[in-house]
């Protein structure tokens, strides 16, 4: 499952789904999709973060799962 899908099911994202997103427009949406993600969904991108072999990607997702807001998601 791709990054984007999982922030597609954000209740506060606009579904990016249909298509193609930027490098650019993927840090933007990393960024802001990430900031109210739950437990669960964090973990999702933490496992495709794992999986992901290109450095800029890799970067973009690490940055995002820096920005939740509960602190207890990103103290893991």
């Amino acid at each position: 499952m791709s990054v984007l899908r999982v922030l597609c099911t954000q209740a506060t994202m606009v579904c990016l789904s249909r298509r193609s997103v930027s490098a650019t427009e993927r840090r933007y949406v990393l960024t802001y999709g990430m900031r109210n993600v739950s437990s669960s969904e964090w973990d999702r991108v933490w496992a495709i973060y794992g999986n992901e072999t290109v450095a800029t990607t890799k970067s973009d997702i690490r940055r995002g799962l820096t920005v939740a807001r509960d602190p207890t998601i990103v103290e893991k």
